[in-house]
């Protein structure tokens, strides 16, 4: 694919710098950038790198210049990356029909331009939205609900009774709608407490590799529209998570909790059952919440709590083996 500075301008609203009929084929990092690349200049700090590489096209933040390559200045670089590493990224839009290896049951209905890949299975009632496309080795149980344009990954299971909203892409391993982890004692032994809620998937997630959403116990364990989950993410039974919020890796919500709209939570961090999480709160890195947490809040540590009120503990915390000398040797002069 050759795209014009003209055409990569105009899809980014960026301020052009250079024969506008400079063509470009591929998109590269500024290290491993060949003649016929465009790369992105991110940071200030990498402008000279960029200046000094074989990439033939820079686009940069519109407070710096370059007089040595075409160029297109833009507001934000990250979202200009985003939108071209779209336009040269290899599409599975041209994905169409059903493989003959594909186990597809009855009633189900099917939408235009699908496409089921080499031993995907689908269960019975399934619907299928348009433009979806189902990898080989899927495998989608009965009565579930599969929204427009949405990818589903090899080695993906949605268990029954599943609703999958428009647009959201299910990466390798992703598990959507087994059982909540719940057990009671009885007379010595755990006695299983039966799943029979749902799961709903809103609209524009993305959950990727290895990661649980569990079915709720009873009612609905909610994804909301446009929240992005990272690999080996674990959402238990009856969690509510609000929209546009991020979870890292290896991060995990217990049962019944609720998480805002727009909360980040970073990797390894782990929140209790039941807790609320207000709208636009940032859960740093390997914390553990434990209590509610209000809107606009950052918090870290274990219990996790405010964040500056932390450093300070952890501060303090690194000053106590010269305190305790110092106590030692108050204790000894006082003798």
């Amino acid at each position: 694919m050759k795209k014009t500075l003209k055409e990569l301008s105009s899809l980014i609203s960026g301020e052009l710098s250079g024969d506008p009929k400079v063509t470009v084929s591929g998109i590269s990092n500024i290290s491993d950038a060949g003649a016929e690349d465009i790369t992105f200049v991110l940071d200030p700090k990498f402008l000279r790198d960029a200046e000094s590489s074989k990439a033939k096209v820079l686009i940069l933040p519109k407070h710096l210049s370059t007089s040595t390559k075409p160029s297109i200045k833009v507001e934000n670089p990250r979202i200009a990356m985003s939108i071209i590493l779209e336009l040269f990224q290899k599409s599975l839009k041209g994905l169409i029909g059903i493989h003959k290896s594909a186990v597809i049951g009855a009633s189900g209905k099917k939408g235009k331009e699908i496409y089921v890949g080499a031993y995907a299975v689908i269960g019975d009632r399934v619907k299928i939205g348009n433009r979806v496309k189902i990898l080989p080795t899927a495998v989608i149980g009965n009565d579930v609900t599969i929204g427009d344009d949405t990818i589903i990954h090899p080695h993906v299971s949605i268990y029954d009774n599943i609703i999958i909203g428009k647009k959201v892409i299910l990466h390798s391993g992703v598990v959507i709608g087994c059982d909540g982890f719940g057990f009671v004692q009885d007379n010595g032994k755990r006695r299983k407490i039966p799943q029979v809620g749902t799961v709903i998937i809103e609209d524009e997630v993305e959950v990727q590799a290895n990661s649980c959403i569990d079915r709720a116990t009873m009612g609905k364990t909610i994804i909301k529209k446009g929240t992005k989950i990272d690999n080996l993410v674990q959402v238990a039974h009856n969690v509510i998570l609000g929209e546009n919020s991020i979870l890292a890796a290896q991060s995990g919500i217990a049962g019944s909790a609720t998480v805002g709209n727009n909360v980040i939570i970073a990797g390894q961090s782990g929140v209790t059952d039941h807790a609320n999480i207000g709208d636009n709160s940032i859960i740093l890195g390997r914390s553990g919440v434990t209590h509610n947490i209000p809107s606009d809040t950052i918090v870290s540590g274990f219990p996790a709590q405010e964040h500056k009120k932390n450093l300070h503990i952890e501060a303090l915390i690194r000053i106590l083996p010269s305190l305790f000398k110092r106590f030692e040797k108050i204790e000894k002069t006082n003798k």
